[in-house]
C-alpha cells in the first residue's frame, strides 16, 4: 500500500503541483494539451488594498516569460503585465499597463494601440470626472 501512495504522488507531481508560501505560492503545471507553466506569485489584499506580483514561464510551441506587478487602491489595480517570447512566428514582446479601470495594450508593433487606449483613457476621465462647482 505505502508503494502504491508514493507511486500515486510521484506519478501526480510530475504533471501538476501546487507549493504555497506565505502570501502565494509556486506552481509546476504540465496541461493537457501539453504546455508546460512554471511560475511562482504572491499577493496581499487587505479590504480592496495591497499588492501582487508574479512570474511565470511557458513553454510549448514556443516558449514565453511572463511578469506581472502592482498594487491593489481601493480595489482598483494600477501595475504592469509583460510577455516575452519566442517560436516559429517570432518573437513577442507585450506590455500592458492596468490603471485603474483602464488598459493599456502596448509592444513591439502595437504603438498605435497603445496611443489609441490611452487617449480612450485620457478622454474617459475627463468626460467622467465631476467638475467642482464655484
Amino acid at each position: 500500500m505505502k508503494i502504491f501512495i508514493f507511486f500515486i504522488l510521484t506519478v501526480l507531481s510530475v504533471y501538476s503541483f501546487r507549493l504555497p508560501i506565505p502570501f502565494g505560492e509556486i506552481n509546476f503545471t504540465k496541461t493537457p494539451d501539453g504546455e508546460t507553466q512554471f511560475g511562482i506569485g504572491s499577493n496581499v489584499n487587505i479590504g480592496g488594498s495591497g499588492a501582487e506580483s508574479n512570474l511565470q514561464f511557458s513553454k510549448k510551441e514556443k516558449w514565453n516569460c511572463s511578469t506581472g506587478g502592482g498594487v491593489l487602491v481601493d480595489g482598483k489595480k494600477f501595475g504592469t503585465n509583460s510577455t516575452f517570447g519566442g517560436g516559429k512566428e517570432g518573437l513577442t514582446a507585450d506590455t500592458d499597463i492596468q490603471a485603474g479601470k483602464h488598459t493599456l495594450h502596448g509592444g513591439v508593433g502595437k504603438e498605435n494601440e497603445f496611443i489609441g487606449d490611452l487617449t480612450n483613457a485620457i478622454n474617459d476621465e475627463k468626460n467622467n470626472t465631476k467638475k467642482p462647482k464655484i
